[in-house]
Protein backbone atom coordinates (compact mmCIF):
# COMPACT_ATOMS: atom_id res chain seq x y z
CA UNK A 1 0.00 0.00 0.00
CA UNK A 2 3.00 2.28 0.53
CA UNK A 3 3.87 2.41 -3.14
CA UNK A 4 2.15 4.76 -5.55
CA UNK A 5 -0.04 3.50 -8.39
CA UNK A 6 1.86 1.53 -11.04
CA UNK A 7 2.95 3.22 -14.23
CA UNK A 8 0.78 2.12 -17.09
CA UNK A 9 -0.63 4.63 -19.52
CA UNK A 10 0.77 6.57 -22.44
CA UNK A 11 3.64 8.86 -21.58
CA UNK A 12 4.31 7.10 -18.27
CA UNK A 13 0.78 7.44 -16.94
CA UNK A 14 -0.43 5.68 -13.84
CA UNK A 15 -2.59 2.60 -13.41
CA UNK A 16 -5.14 4.57 -11.42
CA UNK A 17 -7.10 1.46 -10.43
CA UNK A 18 -4.14 -0.51 -9.10
CA UNK A 19 -4.89 0.19 -5.43
CA UNK A 20 -8.69 0.21 -5.78
CA UNK A 21 -9.34 -2.71 -8.13
CA UNK A 22 -11.34 -4.80 -5.63
CA UNK A 23 -13.57 -1.84 -4.80
CA UNK A 24 -14.18 -1.15 -8.49
CA UNK A 25 -14.58 -4.75 -9.56
CA UNK A 26 -16.97 -5.93 -6.84
CA UNK A 27 -20.13 -4.03 -7.90
CA UNK A 28 -19.31 -4.56 -11.59
CA UNK A 29 -18.98 -8.32 -11.11
CA UNK A 30 -22.10 -8.58 -8.92
CA UNK A 31 -24.21 -6.77 -11.50
CA UNK A 32 -22.71 -8.98 -14.20
CA UNK A 33 -23.71 -12.14 -12.32
CA UNK A 34 -27.28 -10.90 -11.83
CA UNK A 35 -27.61 -10.14 -15.55
CA UNK A 36 -25.94 -13.34 -16.77
CA UNK A 37 -28.04 -15.81 -14.74
CA UNK A 38 -31.37 -15.17 -16.55
CA UNK A 39 -29.52 -15.04 -19.88
CA UNK A 40 -27.90 -18.43 -19.24
CA UNK A 41 -31.28 -19.93 -18.31
CA UNK A 42 -32.81 -18.47 -21.48
CA UNK A 43 -29.99 -19.93 -23.59
CA UNK A 44 -30.59 -23.45 -22.26
CA UNK A 45 -34.35 -23.11 -22.73
CA UNK A 46 -33.80 -22.10 -26.36
CA UNK A 47 -31.40 -24.97 -26.92
CA UNK A 48 -28.33 -22.73 -27.23
CA UNK A 49 -26.25 -25.05 -25.07
CA UNK A 50 -22.86 -23.67 -26.12
CA UNK A 51 -23.79 -20.14 -25.10
CA UNK A 52 -25.45 -21.37 -21.91
CA UNK A 53 -22.43 -23.43 -20.89
CA UNK A 54 -20.06 -20.50 -21.56
CA UNK A 55 -22.27 -18.23 -19.44
CA UNK A 56 -22.38 -20.76 -16.57
CA UNK A 57 -18.58 -21.04 -16.52
CA UNK A 58 -18.29 -17.27 -16.41
CA UNK A 59 -20.91 -16.98 -13.65
CA UNK A 60 -19.10 -19.57 -11.51
CA UNK A 61 -15.73 -17.84 -11.95
CA UNK A 62 -17.20 -14.45 -11.05
CA UNK A 63 -19.09 -15.86 -8.05
CA UNK A 64 -15.95 -17.45 -6.61
CA UNK A 65 -14.17 -14.10 -6.64
CA UNK A 66 -17.16 -12.19 -5.23
CA UNK A 67 -17.47 -14.55 -2.27
CA UNK A 68 -13.77 -14.24 -1.49
CA UNK A 69 -13.66 -10.44 -1.76
CA UNK A 70 -16.82 -10.11 0.35
CA UNK A 71 -15.04 -12.21 3.00
CA UNK A 72 -12.09 -9.83 2.95
CA UNK A 73 -9.79 -12.22 1.10
CA UNK A 74 -7.85 -11.95 -2.13
CA UNK A 75 -9.80 -13.20 -5.19
CA UNK A 76 -8.86 -16.88 -5.82
CA UNK A 77 -9.09 -16.29 -9.57
CA UNK A 78 -6.89 -13.29 -10.49
CA UNK A 79 -8.89 -10.71 -12.39
CA UNK A 80 -6.87 -11.06 -15.63
CA UNK A 81 -7.73 -14.79 -15.65
CA UNK A 82 -11.41 -13.86 -15.79
CA UNK A 83 -10.73 -12.62 -19.30
CA UNK A 84 -10.60 -16.25 -20.47
CA UNK A 85 -14.24 -17.15 -19.64
CA UNK A 86 -15.36 -13.69 -20.75
CA UNK A 87 -13.70 -14.06 -24.14
CA UNK A 88 -15.06 -17.62 -24.40
CA UNK A 89 -18.59 -16.43 -23.65
CA UNK A 90 -18.41 -13.56 -26.14
CA UNK A 91 -16.91 -15.90 -28.74
CA UNK A 92 -19.69 -18.46 -28.28
CA UNK A 93 -22.31 -15.72 -28.69
CA UNK A 94 -20.60 -14.37 -31.80
CA UNK A 95 -20.48 -17.82 -33.34
CA UNK A 96 -24.13 -18.63 -32.71
CA UNK A 97 -25.84 -15.22 -32.96
CA UNK A 98 -23.57 -12.91 -34.91
CA UNK A 99 -24.56 -9.29 -34.32
CA UNK A 100 -26.06 -10.14 -30.90
CA UNK A 101 -22.65 -11.34 -29.80
CA UNK A 102 -21.14 -8.09 -31.03
CA UNK A 103 -23.21 -6.22 -28.43
CA UNK A 104 -21.28 -8.04 -25.70
CA UNK A 105 -18.00 -6.70 -27.06
CA UNK A 106 -18.73 -3.34 -25.43
CA UNK A 107 -18.93 -4.48 -21.78
CA UNK A 108 -16.06 -6.89 -22.45
CA UNK A 109 -13.83 -4.02 -23.60
CA UNK A 110 -14.87 -1.98 -20.57
CA UNK A 111 -13.95 -4.95 -18.37
CA UNK A 112 -10.52 -5.12 -20.05
CA UNK A 113 -9.81 -1.52 -19.11
CA UNK A 114 -10.83 -1.99 -15.49
CA UNK A 115 -8.88 -5.25 -15.07
CA UNK A 116 -5.72 -4.53 -17.04
CA UNK A 117 -3.34 -1.61 -17.33
CA UNK A 118 -3.55 0.63 -20.39
CA UNK A 119 -1.48 -1.16 -23.02
CA UNK A 120 -2.79 -4.74 -22.45
CA UNK A 121 -6.36 -3.41 -22.30
CA UNK A 122 -6.01 -1.67 -25.67
CA UNK A 123 -4.41 -4.77 -27.20
CA UNK A 124 -7.20 -7.03 -25.89
CA UNK A 125 -9.88 -4.64 -27.15
CA UNK A 126 -8.25 -4.51 -30.57
CA UNK A 127 -8.00 -8.31 -30.70
CA UNK A 128 -11.66 -8.64 -29.69
CA UNK A 129 -12.68 -6.25 -32.47
CA UNK A 130 -10.64 -8.20 -35.02
CA UNK A 131 -12.27 -11.48 -33.94
CA UNK A 132 -15.79 -10.01 -34.01
CA UNK A 133 -15.52 -8.39 -37.45
CA UNK A 134 -15.98 -11.48 -39.66
CA UNK A 135 -18.98 -12.67 -37.62
CA UNK A 136 -20.65 -9.27 -37.77
CA UNK A 137 -19.92 -8.87 -41.47
CA UNK A 138 -21.38 -12.30 -42.25
CA UNK A 139 -24.54 -11.50 -40.26
CA UNK A 140 -25.33 -7.92 -41.28
CA UNK A 141 -23.07 -6.88 -44.16
CA UNK A 142 -20.48 -4.14 -44.68
CA UNK A 143 -22.56 -1.06 -43.80
CA UNK A 144 -23.55 -2.16 -40.28
CA UNK A 145 -20.10 -3.67 -39.70
CA UNK A 146 -18.52 -0.28 -40.38
CA UNK A 147 -20.86 1.34 -37.88
CA UNK A 148 -19.97 -1.33 -35.34
CA UNK A 149 -16.26 -0.60 -35.82
CA UNK A 150 -16.80 3.15 -35.36
CA UNK A 151 -19.02 2.79 -32.28
CA UNK A 152 -16.74 0.21 -30.63
CA UNK A 153 -13.65 2.34 -31.28
CA UNK A 154 -15.42 5.40 -29.89
CA UNK A 155 -16.40 3.50 -26.73
CA UNK A 156 -12.77 2.44 -26.18
CA UNK A 157 -11.47 5.96 -26.81
CA UNK A 158 -13.97 7.51 -24.37
CA UNK A 159 -13.05 4.94 -21.72
CA UNK A 160 -9.37 5.81 -22.12
CA UNK A 161 -10.11 9.54 -21.93
CA UNK A 162 -12.02 9.08 -18.67
CA UNK A 163 -9.24 6.97 -17.18
CA UNK A 164 -6.69 9.58 -18.25
CA UNK A 165 -8.71 12.33 -16.55
CA UNK A 166 -8.93 10.21 -13.38
CA UNK A 167 -5.17 9.61 -13.56
CA UNK A 168 -4.43 13.35 -13.89
CA UNK A 169 -6.74 14.20 -10.98
CA UNK A 170 -5.12 11.51 -8.86
CA UNK A 171 -1.66 12.87 -9.67
CA UNK A 172 -2.76 16.34 -8.57
CA UNK A 173 -4.09 14.98 -5.28
CA UNK A 174 -0.87 13.02 -4.68
CA UNK A 175 1.22 16.13 -5.41
CA UNK A 176 -0.88 18.23 -3.05
CA UNK A 177 -0.49 15.62 -0.31
CA UNK A 178 3.25 15.00 -0.72
CA UNK A 179 4.81 18.25 -1.99
CA UNK A 180 5.28 21.39 0.07
CA UNK A 181 3.52 24.19 -1.87
CA UNK A 182 6.04 26.84 -0.72
CA UNK A 183 9.36 25.11 -1.44
CA UNK A 184 8.30 22.43 -3.94
CA UNK A 185 10.15 19.82 -1.88
CA UNK A 186 8.71 16.46 -0.83
CA UNK A 187 7.28 16.48 2.66
CA UNK A 188 7.20 13.93 5.50
CA UNK A 189 4.14 12.16 4.07
CA UNK A 190 6.09 11.35 0.88
CA UNK A 191 9.02 10.03 2.96
CA UNK A 192 6.70 7.78 4.97
CA UNK A 193 5.11 6.46 1.76
CA UNK A 194 8.52 5.67 0.26
CA UNK A 195 9.74 3.95 3.41
CA UNK A 196 6.50 2.00 3.60
CA UNK A 197 6.98 0.79 0.03
CA UNK A 198 10.55 -0.30 0.75
CA UNK A 199 9.41 -2.16 3.85
CA UNK A 200 6.69 -3.98 1.92
CA UNK A 201 9.10 -4.97 -0.85
CA UNK A 202 11.69 -6.25 1.65
CA UNK A 203 9.02 -8.25 3.44
CA UNK A 204 7.96 -9.90 0.20
CA UNK A 205 11.57 -10.80 -0.70
CA UNK A 206 12.24 -12.38 2.69
CA UNK A 207 8.84 -14.03 3.17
Amino acid sequence: MGRGPRLAGPGGGRDVLAEHRDRVMLPMVEVGICLLIPLAINDFVRGLNLMGAAAVILILALTIDVIAVRAGKAPPIPYPWLLLPIIGSVGATLKTQGIVGALWCYPAALFFHFVLSWRPAVLCSSALLAVALPFVYRAVGASVTLRFVFSFTLAVVITNILLRVIRDLQKKLIDQATVDPLTGAFNRRHLEAMLGGVGEDSGRRWA
